[in-house]
């Protein structure tokens, strides 16, 4: 590539330049478009490569499917007063009414 020295020469430069960038972004939403397709497309075959609960995903930005980890129920221990209650009495053997 030549250099260029000339004040003109320069500005037709940058506007050849500017030129090249504004035909490029006015195709830029359709090549956007592809480019999601293809990305999605991409992480489904990395998904059906590695398995979906691989750890490996990690380094491809991807989320594994792990197990859920289920919490133990909390049982609360009796207290002096629940020790103290007796039982309600049985209403087994009483004739209904």
């Amino acid at each position: 590539m030549p250099i260029i020295s000339s004040y003109a020469d320069i500005i037709r430069d940058w506007e050849a330049l500017l030129v090249a960038i504004i035909d490029k972004l006015a195709h830029m939403p359709e090549k956007l478009t592809e480019g999601r397709a293809t990305a999605i497309r991409l992480r489904g075959a990395i998904k059906a490569a590695l398995g979906h609960t691989h750890e490996g995903l990690v380094q491809y930005g991807m989320v594994p499917r792990r197990h859920r980890v289920r919490r133990p129920k909390l049982v609360e221990a009796p207290t002096a007063e629940d020790a103290n209650r007796t039982a309600p009495p049985s209403v087994e053997g009483e004739p209904i009414h």
